[in-house]
């Protein structure tokens, strides 16, 4: 009996792998796919369908990816950017020793955009390992010098077709534009990677703890505005968003109450139960909520790090 349960858990364990291989090799095929001058929507979507016939085994996070393979077809660049309001950006006349300065202090990202006059005229980006190899070596080098190149993208684009194009012209950044050439939204290769396997937290990112969402007591939180507003229905167990609600965080509930963005002490009735006040904002944009729950918070329903 031993015997044979090691030998079902070895096949079991095979097939899982030889499941998993599959997939790879399936991506693999995929993304070689996006970079091909030959490719054709039907190859594209062969693959996919491939993928799909042998899902019926998958684990939740293989299937995850395969629906968001499937989705891609119709996600386009607006659909993933960062908007104007979020972008961090440097003037092109910032001097090497302050911008590394700066970007110690006050950049959450290994690449920053450099702007000319205004953010509308974005001239590339720098990479921080760039800046720091000039300062090192002590180069007599100007910021000019260590910007790369970046590529334009309409809101419309679709994602696939971004994907292929930052692959062709060697480049991990696009900026969004309007219909007036004017700074409309950001997307990195990240973004992209992203919308298929998932949000890759690097030591940059943002994390769910107290430094931007903290349990006060049993009624009160405080929240970083850029939360979104999924987590917070997640935590206090209360439907918030509606379907057609075109807000994703915090921040952007409380800007559909009211005309403007609201002054520091500020007080909303979100619903019965939730009062939203302002505590941190400047005048373009809220940055830190204390969220009031008459009805109390069930502490047992999250972990917080």
């Amino acid at each position: 009996m031993l015997k044979s349960s090691k030998k079902e858990d070895s096949s079991s364990k095979k097939n899982q792998d030889n499941k998993l291989i599959f997939i790879v090799r399936q991506l693999f095929y995929l993304i070689k796919h996006l970079f091909s001058k030959t490719k054709t929507p039907d190859n594209f979507f062969g693959i996919i369908k491939r993928l799909k016939i042998n899902s019926k085994k998958m684990s939740l996070d293989e299937c995850n990816i395969l629906a968001n393979l499937l989705q891609l077809e119709n996600k386009t660049v607006e659909d993933i950017m960062v908007p104007r309001s979020d972008i961090v950006a440097i003037k092109l006349t910032t001097n090497l020793a302050e911008l590394s300065e700066s970007i110690k202090i006050e950049v959450p990202h290994t690449r920053t955009l450099i702007y000319d006059g205004t953010l509308d005229n974005v001239v590339g980006f720098i990479h921080i390992k760039d800046l720091f190899k000039a300062l090192a070596t002590k180069q007599n080098s100007t910021l000019k010098r260590l910007i790369r190149k970046h590529i334009i993208a309409a809101p419309s684009m679709k994602l696939l077709d971004l994907l292929a194009k930052m692959r062709r012209e060697r480049t991990h950044i696009a900026i969004v534009v309007d219909e007036y050439g004017g700074t409309d939204g950001l997307v990195t290769i990240e973004d992209l990677i992203e919308e298929i396997v998932g949000r890759i937290d690097d030591e940059h990112d943002q994390q769910l703890d107290s430094t931007n969402f903290k349990v006060i007591n049993n009624s009160t939180i405080i929240a970083n505005a850029r939360i979104e507003v999924e987590l917070l229905e997640e935590i206090i167990k209360e439907k918030i968003k509606n379907d057609d609600d075109e807000f994703d965080t915090i921040g952007g509930l409380v800007l559909t109450r009211v005309s403007s963005v609201p002054a520091i002490g500020t007080r909303i009735d979100i619903s019965e139960n939730i009062e939203i006040e302002v505590i941190d904002a400047t005048p373009r944009s809220l940055k830190q909520v204390k969220i009031r729950l008459k009805n109390g918070l069930n502490r047992d329903s999250f972990n917080l790090t």
